[in-house]
């Protein structure tokens, strides 16, 4: 029996999902690269909100890529810019580790959905 928006998720995906188990997480992202996601083979979608005035910069902490900076990274503008990922659309690379940097001291709201490895469907 479906009761809430979860049931609904497991119906409609096939396997339970769940936010963070510690729910949003805010990152605080300055000129020196910082991990705003780790890798998570489990995780099938995020939202990262910039709610800084500065802008910043997200890189798939990648060898091959090289390191994140404004001139290598994807741009999510200050004050509410932000990225989207979801695995249907997206792939695998919303399992990898994310790296950021910023213009300017901000912080970024990060908001992970993984398969729930607690909850039987």
């Amino acid at each position: 029996m479906i009761s809430s928006v979860r049931d609904l998720l497991t119906a409609r995906w096939g396997v339970p999902l769940s936010t963070s188990p510690r729910g949003p997480t805010k990152v605080a992202v300055a000129l020196a690269p910082v991990t705003v996601l780790k890798q998570d083979a489990a995780r099938v979608g995020f939202i990262i909100t910039n709610l800084g005035n500065g802008v910043i910069w997200l890189l798939p902490a990648l060898a091959e890529l090289g390191a994140v900076s404004s001139s290598n990274g994807i741009r999510v503008e200050a004050n509410g810019g932000n990225v989207t990922l979801i695995w249907a659309a997206d792939g695998e690379q919303v399992a990898w580790e994310l790296q950021a940097i910023a213009s300017a001291a901000t912080t970024v709201l990060v908001l992970p959905v993984t398969i729930d490895q607690g909850r039987q469907p």
